[in-house]
């Protein structure tokens, strides 16, 4: 690429981000109470009303999502029966409960995604497999390890405080439950708030209108693998062109009369190229098998040396072509990023010209090009997206210049225009830079009477990011940006840090100790560490899209504290096990029984 064309892209990038910026981003997030409190609402299992509980518990984890299950299982496996579940779905699954919507399913590969195929015994049939067949899975993982027996479903904690006298936290829930547990682990995942823009109007819009996580079938017909029938005669809008939109676009698309689309940002959408798991070439790998591709695929994803490219996908092909070429290490850091800069653009050359190849109408075509950095936005993938726009019932609505304005009953106004629907859908993802007791819904009162929102108003302060002062047998599945380490493939990073609690737990317990508590001094030299460690990522944020990454055009807003370990998943991951080690637990209190 030419300098000058170098040139013109970055000035193309800026006008393209100031232009959404200057419109004020996209809205605050509204609050889920109140009108909005059926966005919450379970439309897939029956609720049914139950006496609350009085009970016990050595463990109890909050949530019974991915994040919940492998907790549960590590903790089966760390010889710890005595393990509760609760979440506010009708069952385990997590954000693949709540995922029903058309065309949803992972994107990265079910072989390293799913946890413990080799334990369970099973397979999934695609590459990237849908949300019924990771749903499915997920339900057979829980059975697997014995985890539903004692699981409370539709049951939200509302509250927990620890109790000083009897070494245990005392847990309520919605359902008039008061739960004693000895340890708790906060296993809520990334995805777990559904998020709606705090827009005028979205409180008394007289239209159909629910969330991606929720989807209404009752209303659209049919299923997630069964045609729509419902809306053959009802204008559709839907919110967002993210991960969520891209897959869920095609099938509205067939069974809408007519589609609008509304995009503040486009996304960049790559060949998936999915097919069928081959069941027998799996079945010859030697035992550890899965571990080890989980371990290759973060590899190559951090720029480390392996033998062969066990996965071999777009999310591997794209870090090796952007990230980390041969040449790249070869070079002074300057010019190494320079010849980064140049490798993306060239990457988003090819992106912008898959779009003009497939939607016919150029004027459309340019509306969903993207103009900035790749890794800006979670990279998008798949086959039939960018062929909707060629239909004739399908509307592109730009809404780079301030977004949704007004709903006023079922009329949305875009940039001074007005349109009209029946049914409206959130493709608006999940909370992701609100507050993190917000997130899970609840704020923990530790020792002294202090809440975990007061004690991280600044930002976390944790111990490998699993553990916080104050709050003694708490432990907490880290989200990113939590003084942890994040991966494309959530999976990996669940299983250490999970494992990790495991022992923790494990261990004290059979030293016949009552409570563990991280030491204030200890929390102290981790936030140091992550403070010293941490990547510098703000040159790179200022200059993307107003978007999730960047706290919608704000990243000054998140705290230093906010971040990830920078040295990488496997340093961090043998931090983690040298720890583990060492054996006296160093950065602990101990208090015995």
């Amino acid at each position: 690429m030419q300098v000058e064309d170098s040139q013109r892209l970055r000035d193309r990038y800026r006008a393209e981000r100031d232009k959404r910026a200057q419109a004020g981003g996209r809205r605050d997030v509204a609050d889920l109470t109140g009108p909005l409190e059926r966005y919450l609402d379970d439309p897939h299992t029956p609720f049914r009303p139950r006496a609350g509980l009085r009970t016990e518990a050595d463990v109890l984890v909050v949530g019974a999502g991915m994040s919940g299950l492998v907790t549960g299982a590590r903790l089966r496996q760390a010889g710890l029966d005595d393990v509760m579940l609760v979440d506010a779905a009708g069952d385990v699954g997590g954000v693949w409960y709540w995922n029903r919507y058309p065309g949803a399913r992972c994107d990265v590969e079910s072989l390293i995604y799913l946890p413990f195929l080799e334990e369970v015994g099973t397979l999934p049939t695609e590459r990237y497999a849908t949300a019924s067949e990771i749903r499915g899975y997920l339900t057979t993982l829980a059975d697997h390890f014995g985890l539903r027996q004692r699981a409370l479903f539709h049951t939200r904690v509302l509250g927990m405080t620890w109790h000083e006298h009897d070494a245990a936290w005392q847990v309520g829930t919605d359902r008039g439950d008061r739960i004693r547990a000895r340890h708790v682990v906060i296993a809520n995942g990334p995805l777990s708030m559904p998020k709606l823009p705090d827009v005028p109007g979205i409180k008394d819009m007289t239209c159909h209108s629910f969330h991606t996580s929720r989807w209404d079938y009752a209303y659209t017909g049919g299923g997630p693998d069964a045609p729509m029938t419902g809306l053959a005669d009802k204008a559709v809008g839907v919110v967002g062109t993210g991960a969520t939109a891209i897959q869920c676009v095609p099938a509205l698309a067939e069974s809408a009369a007519h589609l609008y689309i509304f995009q503040r940002t486009p996304s960049t959408v790559a060949r998936r190229d999915n097919g069928p798991v081959d069941v027998a070439a799996v079945e010859s790998w030697k035992p550890g098998w899965q571990w080890e591709r989980v371990q290759n695929f973060s590899a190559v994803l951090n720029g480390l040396p392996v033998k062969q490219d066990l996965v071999g996908d777009g999310w591997t092909e794209l870090y090796r072509d952007v990230l980390f070429r041969p040449e790249f290490s070869t070079l002074p850091p300057d010019q190494a990023r320079e010849a980064r800069t140049h490798a993306d653009l060239r990457r988003m050359d090819g992106i912008r010209a898959r779009v003009s190849a497939t939607v016919r109408d150029q004027s459309v075509a340019e509306l969903l090009k993207p103009y900035y950095d790749y890794f800006c936005k979670r990279p998008g993938f798949h086959d039939e997206y960018l062929e909707v726009f060629n239909r004739p019932d399908v509307t592109l609505v730009d809404a780079a210049r301030g977004g949704l304005q007004e709903i006023s009953g079922n009329r949305l106004r875009v940039d001074g225009s007005d349109y009209e629907v029946d049914c409206l859908v959130f493709a608006t993802g999940f909370e992701w830079n609100t507050p993190y007791v917000h997130k899970i819904g609840f704020d923990p009162v530790g020792r002294e009477g202090m809440s975990l929102g007061e004690k991280w108003r600044n930002g976390p302060r944790t111990l490998h990011g699993v553990m916080t002062n104050g709050f003694p047998n708490l432990f907490i599945i880290p989200l990113p940006n939590s003084q942890s380490v994040v991966t494309e493939n959530f999976a990996h990073s669940i299983q250490e840090n999970a494992g990790h609690i495991a022992h923790l737990i494990a261990a004290t317990a059979g030293q016949g100790m009552a409570a563990v508590e991280v030491t204030a001094e200890a929390e102290d030299e981790w936030c140091r560490i992550i403070l010293q460690r941490r990547r510098d990522d703000a040159a790179f944020l200022e200059a993307c899209t107003p978007g999730r990454s960047n706290s919608e055009g704000h990243p000054e807003l998140r705290s230093p504290l906010s971040s990830n370990f920078g040295g990488g998943v496997f340093e961090f991951f043998r931090l983690l096990a040298d720890w583990r080690d060492e054996g006296s637990l160093p950065g602990l209190h101990l208090s015995p029984r």
